[in-house]
């Protein structure tokens, strides 16, 4: 704690420094010594971004997690940041994230280490890859579409990533989880996730100390799966060596491994399942969007009705299937677009320089905020409208700010898993399932990635049914 604090006071001081230094720093506010604006931003959350653009425009100065920080939207500025990793930033995440996540681990990597590792990721889920599990993904999703159709009504969000995690686990680390297991997990992985961002504090009551006992539990979880499992390490998928496992034979199972899974399972279904979170919310408010997209469905021979209105034979869902399907991945897009399961990414400024005439300090945090630049593209009259139709037929399309999966050399290596297992999931949803939000308007949460703020709960009818 003492040394929490002194590490305080030397960036106090050097932000100190720069006030001086730097005569055309971004308007905003710096906060209180030591703490800045960390307290009002782990209160608020994504509304403290909301709130600060609105008072200060595209580009602020706050001072967040012990950095001077810069909070940068908009199209043409986000590309000067993507595009200029390892040139004038570099990615560089919170003191807690980097602890929590790992030093060694892929998403905290750079340089040539995370590029190496990216390219070892994107070979393993290749286009062959997909087209091998598609069908599998395809089944998985309708068993649990059935089950969701068989309750009077689901915990959307939670089912959602109950989902996801079983298709991470079962294709990407080759292990089947239980449906307790999947039950405690979720609970571990949504305290980790919730408290990444945080004090890095180790004592009982802070957050940081709850996602770090997050995290050795569902490393012990792990460990008691992979040894009671009858696979050695060495058999493992490579995918885990993008990660930082070492795949070779270990008298005991090490915690590079350990933390490999950790990670690959809350890389791929943490961000994947919010988003199809929000595409059945979406889609339920939006009747209209879902008729265009049956309609596309039936047309495809995706859904075919006889006079009784029972589904008959149809399209089994495969990889070139799916990606023939414009309106489908227009909705995908749109939902994306809207809902962006990340809403910003944290860079460190290796070299001082300029975006819209203001000064973006050398050793400075700078944040790139893909929310508000979604929310605020000057290239649409609706941005905080629905409207998957901006994207079919629309020259003009390619001017859209859309950056869900980052871009440039730290875009998103599982952009092409994440688009293809969330078609798969649309189709099969919409083409099996009618369903009802049982509250109306709800809340929702957008940090760290969107939700409802209550345990939101729908209910699913089986499309055979007779209502």
């Amino acid at each position: 704690m003492l040394e929490f604090i002194r590490l305080k006071k030397q960036q106090k001081l050097k932000g100190e420094n720069d006030k001086g230094k730097y005569q055309n720093l971004p308007p905003g506010t710096m906060g209180i010594p030591i703490l800045g604006e960390t307290i009002s931003f782990l209160i608020h959350k994504a509304e403290f971004f909301r709130q600060k653009r609105k008072n200060y425009g595209p580009v602020f100065k706050t001072h967040l997690f012990g950095k001077p920080t810069i909070r940068v939207s908009g199209r043409e500025n986000i590309r000067k940041i993507i595009f200029g990793e390892n040139r004038i930033v570099q990615s560089s995440y919170p003191a807690s994230v980097k602890m929590l996540v790992g030093t060694n681990s892929l998403s905290m990597s750079t340089g040539t280490q995370h590029r190496d590792r990216k390219r070892q990721l994107m070979k393993f889920l290749s286009v062959e890859f997909l087209e091998m599990h598609v069908m599998c993904f395809s089944e998985l999703v309708q068993e649990t579409l059935r089950y969701w159709s068989s309750q009077s009504s689901v915990e959307i969000y939670a089912e959602c990533r109950y989902l996801f995690m079983e298709l991470a686990a079962k294709f990407l680390v080759s292990v089947d989880l239980s449906k307790n297991e999947k039950k405690v997990m979720k609970k571990h992985y949504q305290d980790f996730s919730d408290n990444l961002f945080t004090l890095p504090i180790n004592l009982p009551g802070f957050g940081f100390n709850k996602a770090l006992n997050a995290k050795r539990t569902l490393k012990k979880m792990f460990k008691t799966i992979v040894k009671n499992g009858e696979k050695s390490v060495n058999q493992f998928p490579s995918v885990l060596e993008a990660y930082g496992a070492t795949l070779e034979d270990q008298k005991d199972i090490d915690d590079e491994f350990l933390d490999a899974i950790v990670e690959l399972l809350w890389n791929s279904s943490e961000t994947i399942s919010s988003a199809a979170f929000s595409i059945v919310y979406l889609l339920a408010t939006h009747p209209v969007v879902m008729t265009k997209l049956k309609l596309e469905l039936s047309e495809n021979g995706y859904i075919l009705e006889d006079l009784n209105n029972n589904v008959s034979d149809t399209k089994q869902t495969s990889f070139k299937g799916v990606q023939e399907l414009p309106y489908t991945e227009a909705v995908v897009k749109e939902t994306l677009r809207l809902m962006p399961p990340i809403g910003g990414a944290y860079r460190k400024v290796l070299e001082t320089f300029e975006i819209e005439g203001y000064t973006i300090p050398k050793e400075w945090t700078v944040v790139f905020g893909i929310r508000e630049t979604h929310e605020h593209d000057e290239n649409l009259l609706d941005p905080m409208n629905f409207n998957p139709d901006r994207w079919i037929g629309n020259n003009d399309a390619s001017k859209i700010g859309y950056f869900p999966f980052g871009g440039g050399a730290r875009g998103c290596p599982g952009k092409n898993f994440a688009n293809t297992v969330l078609r798969i999931f649309t189709v099969e949803l919409c083409r099996n399932l009618n369903w009802d939000l049982l509250e109306q308007n709800p809340e929702l949460l957008y940090f760290p990635t969107p939700r409802p703020k209550n345990n939101l709960h729908v209910r699913f009818y089986d499309k055979s049914a007779i209502f």
